[in-house]
């Protein structure tokens, strides 16, 4: 487990369906779809923020997935701050 909380540090790539069946196994609620729609807690995961990150009491999934969309990648950021800080 990452520091993070994260279960592993990348997902599985998108044709790789053992190891993604293997994620689904242990962490069901990062299932990438719940009923046909996006699951905030797998962009989440994507993204690298702990689990349930947006999820504050009475937070719809659209505005959850709105936030996600607004936020920076922290470990892109991360390396742009130390990229730049070299140059």
């Amino acid at each position: 487990s990452e520091p993070s909380g994260q279960p592993f540090p990348f997902p599985p790539g998108p044709q790789d369906a053992d190891a993604w069946a293997g994620v689904l196994r242990e962490r069901p609620d990062l299932a990438p779809a719940i009923e046909g729609k996006l699951n905030p807690r797998f962009v989440e995961w994507l993204m690298g923020f702990p689990g349930s990150w947006t999820d504050a009491p009475g937070a719809m999934r659209n505005r959850r997935l709105e936030a996600l969309g607004n936020a920076v990648v922290w470990q892109q950021a991360r390396l742009a701050w130390r990229l730049l800080s070299d140059a």
